[in-house]
């Protein structure tokens, strides 16, 4: 019995190898993740999805986020990558994250998100000289360079500097604007609900003064007229912009889309300023794919990337380029 085992074995082990061969090639050429990211077009989502504004007026057109999907590089995929032409890999090195961690890097997207959110309700509302009660503002850490000469530490409430009280990170940049190169300054932070003293120092980067930070305001608004419902799974800034002015839409009666179909992006500060975002291209793209009038993109450097993005993909949509929500709001009143 078992020397007729031994044999049948014996003459189909070259079989057997193959069969193993393939198997492990198999599944590396599908599962092993290559150093890479590849991005795909997403689509587009109309922001009365997300957001819910009371007694709001109606609109012909509409306003929506653009987004992007990525799917795991692997052997497979990147082979698929190259008779797709609208898949775009990046090395992962060559893009940039504040926080490599996983968890504070979760952390640190849905306060960029929170802090989007406050940024386009309190910039929508100042543009329409509505009062709005901002009852407080913490400021988180988010990031910290390795060049910086500080015993901070990621997550940390900073509550003073200089024994001075700040509710702002404008607060804190006119600070360090204020102060001189080397000077150290004293902070106050929250650390797990604790009191902790800490340092930073003031250094001279690019011709700038900077300590190595990133600080992040996370605002507490009484507001029950505009809720916002987002997934677990959305996160970042680039949303600023266009909730702005789905805001502004909803609480006037001139209808701003002009009937059409207006995608973008685009980061918002509370002041109204419109900010450049990563992987513009990728959203462009997704715009395109639903077939979207306008896109609304920050003036700059993503502005000028996708000029010639355009001309290079032989796209139709029409963009639109902008600096601050108001001049957004004139341009759209001009369509």
């Amino acid at each position: 019995m078992f020397n007729k085992i031994y044999f049948c074995i014996k003459k189909n082990i070259k079989d057997i190898i193959i069969f193993l061969i393939i198997s492990i090639l198999s599944f590396v050429f599908f599962n092993y993740e290559l150093n890479y990211n590849i991005y795909i077009p997403g689509g587009i989502l109309n922001i009365n999805k997300k957001i819910k504004v009371i007694n709001s007026f109606d609109s012909s057109g509409s306003f929506n986020l653009s987004y992007v999907s990525s799917i795991k590089a692997t052997p497979f995929t990147k082979l698929l990558s190259y008779f797709n032409k609208n898949w775009t890999v990046e090395k992962k090195e060559n893009i940039f994250d504040l926080n490599n961690n996983k968890s504070e890097r979760e952390f640190s997207s849905k306060l960029f998100l929170k802090e989007s959110i406050d940024n386009a309700l309190i910039s929508a509302y100042n543009y329409l000289s509505i009062d709005l009660n901002v009852l407080s503002s913490n400021i988180y850490v988010v990031y910290i360079d390795p060049f910086a000469n500080t015993n901070l530490l990621f997550k940390d409430l900073i509550k003073e500097v200089n024994g001075v009280k700040i509710d702002s990170v404008d607060d804190y940049i006119e600070i360090v604007k204020n102060a001189k190169i080397g000077e150290v300054l004293n902070l106050l932070v929250l650390r797990n609900n604790k009191k902790v003293k800490c340092f930073i120092k003031v250094k001279k980067i690019n011709d700038l003064k900077k300590t190595g930070i990133y600080i992040i305001n996370d605002y507490e608004i009484d507001n029950n007229d505009i809720n916002f419902s987002f997934d677990d799974n959305e996160s970042g800034p680039s949303a600023g912009l266009m909730m702005s002015l789905y805001i502004i839409d909803s609480l006037i009666k001139e209808d701003i889309t002009k009937g059409f179909k207006i995608a973008g992006t685009g980061t918002i500060d509370k002041f109204g300023n419109v900010g450049a975002i990563g992987g513009v291209k990728y959203k462009l793209d997704s715009a395109v794919k639903s077939n979207c009038d306008y896109f609304i993109v920050p003036d700059g450097k993503n502005f000028n990337e996708l000029k010639s993005y355009i001309k290079r993909k032989h796209y139709e949509i029409k963009l639109i380029n902008v600096s601050t929500l108001e001049d957004c709001v004139k341009m759209l009143l001009k369509l």
